[in-house]
């Protein structure tokens, strides 16, 4: 890890190590890009094993992998209840969370127990829940300094949110999904539901940016990362038709990737050195650092 997410007592790395919290770990995405971090020696905590120990040995023989309880990002029971002092007992500092998971309910009858949309909950609500239940646990505001040693969270978003649809629509429409994003999922169709809860994940992370210079100066960071077309599972409960038109397209452009080479494009984003003014946004695999979208400009207002 970069010497700036490490302790500022050097003698504190030989006790902790520095951790990072990856969501959606278990396929696609959120699994590559837990095997890169845990490669470049981060210390990956996860809720649960399902051989991802074994690649991330493999990827570095010394690689640690630790267990942090049951988290589906889906259940507020989960995030509310998650607590890492077992993981910090054991030696490991969360100092980076990973916000990999992503659905596409292609079910608009589909509800969760409390009648919410998945694709919401997943996508956005449960990306800002944890989030404030993992500083609140390692920098409590209130009751303790502002944190001793950097805390980076990567935001995953999509292209979608720089999608014409969602301009054409405005402002307006995407706060009114906001006030509704609790609402069953036959209120927005599935498309619509993926496209506002990925803008909402780029506003959010331009908000929170801004609002943690405020509370913690500059110990605190977001970093938003687009990581382009990659074929995972996400989009196997797509339409036939909408696959093969999103393969068909991601291929004959060249822009189409695996989920271990979309993966090196969230490993720059975690490593990207803090001070931006804004968030920053970081396309691609390549890590290419790019304007703000339209929406991490007006979104969060």
């Amino acid at each position: 890890p970069p010497k700036w997410l490490r302790a500022d007592d050097s003698n504190d790395d030989d006790i902790h190590a520095v951790g990072a919290l990856v969501t959606g770990w278990s396929s696609g995405l959120g699994r590559a890009s837990a095997i890169a971090l845990a490669r470049r020696g981060f210390a990956i905590v996860v809720p649960a094993a399902r051989g991802l120990e074994a690649a991330c040995k493999s990827a570095r023989a010394d690689a640690r992998v630790e267990f942090v309880g049951p988290l589906d990002v889906s259940c507020a029971r989960d995030l509310d209840g998650m607590r890492l002092d077992g993981v910090r007992a054991r030696g490991v500092d969360v100092r980076v969370v990973v916000h990999c998971a992503g659905v596409f309910n292609t079910d608009r009858w589909a509800t969760k127990s409390d009648g919410g949309d998945p694709t919401a909950a997943v996508n956005f609500h449960g990306v800002a829940a944890l989030t404030k239940t993992v500083l609140d646990d390692v920098a409590p505001v209130g009751k303790c300094e502002a944190p001793t040693n950097h805390i980076r969270v990567v935001f995953v978003g999509s292209f979608t949110h720089e999608c014409a649809t969602a301009r054409l629509l405005s402002l307006n429409a995407f706060k009114r999904w906001l006030k509704n994003y609790g609402a069953t999922p036959r209120y927005y169709n599935p498309a619509l539901n993926y496209m506002w809860s990925k803008v909402a994940v780029s506003a959010y992370a331009t908000y929170a940016h801004d609002a943690w210079r405020v509370t913690y100066g500059d110990r605190v960071s977001a970093v938003l990362v687009d990581p382009g077309l990659i074929n995972t599972r996400l989009i196997r409960g797509w339409p036939t038709a909408l696959q093969r038109i999103f393969c068909f397209v991601g291929k004959a452009s060249g822009l189409m990737q695996s989920p271990a080479a979309a993966a090196s494009g969230v490993v720059r984003a975690v490593c990207h050195a803090p001070g931006d003014e804004t968030c920053p946004f970081i396309y691609g695999p390549t890590g290419t650092h790019v304007r703000e979208s339209y929406w991490m400009r007006h979104g969060k207002a």
